[in-house]
């Protein structure tokens, strides 16, 4: 009998930089993540950075809700990948292939507010005349000011 394995991996941290998207040669978007975790281990802070990678609509979604300093919950499952730097050295790196994750501060109020178009005017509620302070029945060609 063989033992069934199961690669599941949950966590929540803040967006390092900005979403980076590419799009694979068959034109798929897929979305890179630098997530970080923290926590106290004998009075000392251990970050630990995990790169995140998001395909398809799961990319477009992050691309359009997540900046840096975002808090994130990320789902997926864990590799190790070894990757050269400029230098040629070789590090390891955790890698997440996400399978679904949550913004959780869309409506924090540290998000920025959205900037109002300046050839918009601002709206103002319409403001309604009244001629007596008996009510009538409304005439159908009456205009309310609508």
């Amino acid at each position: 009998m063989s033992l069934m394995s199961y690669n599941k991996m949950f966590i929540m941290g803040k967006v390092g930089r900005e979403p980076q998207i590419k799009l694979s040669e068959n034109g798929y978007p897929i979305c890179y993540l630098a997530v970080a975790t923290h926590e106290i281990v004998k009075e000392q802070k251990l970050v630990t950075w995990y790169q995140v990678i998001l395909h398809g609509y799961k990319a477009e979604e992050a691309e359009k809700t997540l900046t840096k300093g975002s808090n994130v919950y990320v789902e997926g499952h864990l590799h190790l990948q070894e990757m050269k730097d400029k230098e040629g050295k070789l590090h390891n790196v955790l890698e997440i292939s996400c399978k679904d994750f949550r913004c959780l501060d869309l409506y924090s109020e540290s998000k920025p507010e959205p900037k109002p178009d300046p050839e918009l005017e601002p709206y103002s509620e319409p403001k309604l005349e009244t001629k007596s302070k008996s009510r009538s029945k409304p005439k159908p060609d009456e205009n309310f000011g609508f």
